[in-house]
């Protein structure tokens, strides 16, 4: 937590979890999901990501069902393009990296 605060000092970040079908692990994000500084809420596939700083793509008890679905979903154009303006994602377990 330590480490954490140096980085962030007083900025706000803003966090999204791609509420995938079989999302494994989601309790990894309650450090994140607690932090003052950060602002993090879990996307579902009915939601556009929005404006945020880091997209999070958790890790699947299915990687090729849900990989397959992400791309089925507006969410792989949201993704590209956050990409496309310097945004971050990171993909966690999986295989999704």
């Amino acid at each position: 937590a330590v480490a954490m605060d140096n980085v962030l000092d007083d900025k706000q970040v803003s966090v999204a979890v791609l509420l995938l079908p079989h999302i494994s692990n989601h309790t990894d994000f309650d450090v994140l999901r607690l932090h003052p500084n950060v602002d993090l809420r879990y996307v579902r596939h009915t939601q556009s990501i929005g404006n945020v700083d880091l997209i999070i793509i958790p890790g699947s008890k299915n990687v090729i069902s849900d990989f397959t679905f992400l791309q089925s979903q507006t969410w792989s154009a949201e993704i590209k393009r956050h990409l496309r303006y310097g945004g971050k994602v990171l993909g966690v377990c999986g295989g999704l990296q």
